[in-house]
């Protein structure tokens, strides 16, 4: 049998072949380094908090948001950013700099534990991987996952782990806010951690844009509809840090969602 993904080359092959890793590294950390674009819905999100609270920034990326997460409470907080991409942990490091709060975690959340291939999109013309599109997916339908403007992938292999398996295996006591922004896996990490919300019921932050889900054969409803069933309330929200109307259903428009708990505390 044909492997479906034998024309997706590793991105370690990509790399030896001279795609430029460089000029991408100095954009990213500037951006890491200098700008405040989540500053403002970390604020908000903070205020559902307080001090010693346990946060986990699923899909850390470049720490753009872990950043300022490790700034709650004037750094009275705890912060597992989890990110499987050795690229992006690089960077991570570099913005989260000597924070001693942030404890970077190498796995993907999903919902089971192993080793799964992660897909990169990159540019052929300009030589540039598009490290923050990194995203899960089936395999028969890799070649697929590029985005608009980088259409080309290439694969890395990744470790991934249950949040109900970790959380037990660290011996978690509280759990207080998750932001979870992973690419299209948000249905994954919701059902590898259903034990882990419904005992300690975090305020979550979640993307959700219709279409991303389907890669790994899942829709937004595998996030909406488990936490509502869980009793939580869901609200729309923006990078800007407003939270608006309570809702039922994913609406057209609406890409950041707030889910929060009634019973919590």
């Amino acid at each position: 049998m044909t492997d479906p993904d034998a024309n997706i080359p590793a991105m370690e092959d990509i790399r030896a072949s001279g795609l430029s890793r460089f000029g991408a590294r100095v954009d990213h950390l500037y951006h890491a380094l200098v700008r405040r674009r989540f500053a403002s819905v970390v604020r908000s999100l903070g205020a559902y908090t307080q001090p010693g609270c346990v946060v986990l920034d699923v899909g850390a990326n470049h720490g753009r948001f872990a950043k300022h997460l490790a700034a709650l409470h004037g750094g009275d907080c705890t912060v597992y950013a989890f990110e499987p991409l050795e690229y992006n942990r690089a960077v991570l490091r570099v913005a989260v700099g000597r924070a001693g709060n942030v404890t970077i975690v190498p796995l993907a959340l999903s919902n089971e534990a192993g080793e799964t291939e992660l897909f990169i999109p990159y540019k052929r013309a300009s030589r540039r991987f598009s490290h923050g599109s990194a995203h899960l997916g089936d395999r028969g339908s890799g070649v697929a996952f590029g985005t608009r403007t980088a259409p080309d992938v290439c694969r890395a292999l990744i470790q991934t782990v249950r949040l109900d398996d970790w959380a037990q295996e660290q011996g978690l006591e509280r759990l207080d806010l998750m932001k979870i922004d992973v690419e299209g896996a948000e249905p994954l990490v919701i059902e590898g951690a259903m034990e882990t919300l419904a005992r300690f019921r975090p305020v979550i932050f979640a993307e959700l844009i219709p279409g991303m889900p389907e890669r790994v054969g899942r829709t937004v409803e595998g996030v909406i509809g488990p936490l509502l069933g869980l009793g939580y309330e869901m609200r729309a929200g923006d990078e800007s840090g407003r939270v608006g109307e309570r809702l039922e259903a994913w609406t057209e428009g609406v890409r950041d969602y707030l889910f929060v708990h009634p019973g919590r505390g």
